[in-house]
């Protein structure tokens, strides 16, 4: 079963648990970064005051504790207009996301297939370019009338949503 957490959610907001696509095409971020910190200065082993070391700052990423982490992209409202989507997950050093690397891309998928229940699934690869801050970004062409989206990370993701019979549910 699909767990999500909303600490490693792009889409989740006070207002709206999905972001939508609708308007003239172009690329737009998600509502929420995934800041990978606390990367920092560490402590020193076996001091008096367990002082922090200054100039040895841990930089490495190791996104997932060394496991397969995987970005999901749900579409819970059919995407119609427009032409296609490309989802592209990004790494930046600015919490605004400002001069991103594309880490991760889906690719231009067409309006058509964007309906809504269809899931983007793609690991997360394993590389030395994350930033400290990760985003989502949606690249439209053309002008969409409607379609929203949920993405987040997560581990031992399913291929595919789970229906269940109506009038029962899971506890």
């Amino acid at each position: 079963m699909t767990i999500r957490d909303v600490q490693a959610d792009f889409t989740y907001t006070a207002t709206s648990a999905s972001t939508s696509i609708v308007g003239t095409g172009g690329t737009y971020i998600a509502p929420n970064t995934i800041d990978t910190s606390p990367l920092g200065a560490y402590l020193t082993e076996l001091s008096a005051n367990d002082t922090q070391l200054s100039g040895n700052l841990n930089t490495g990423r190791d996104l997932g504790g060394g496991e397969r982490l995987w970005l999901i992209i749900d579409w819970v409202t059919a995407a119609v207009g427009g032409t296609s989507v490309d989802m592209q997950l990004i790494t930046s050093a600015s919490s605004a996301l400002g001069t991103p690397t594309t880490i991760l891309d889906f690719t231009a998928v067409v309006t058509a297939t964007l309906v809504q229940g269809y899931r983007q699934i793609m690991a997360l690869p394993r590389t030395a370019a994350y930033l400290q801050y990760l985003g989502l970004q949606a690249v439209t062409v053309g002008t969409f009338t409607a379609g929203a989206y949920v993405a987040w990370l997560g581990k031992d993701v399913d291929a595919v949503k789970l229906g269940y019979a109506s009038g029962f549910s899971i506890k």
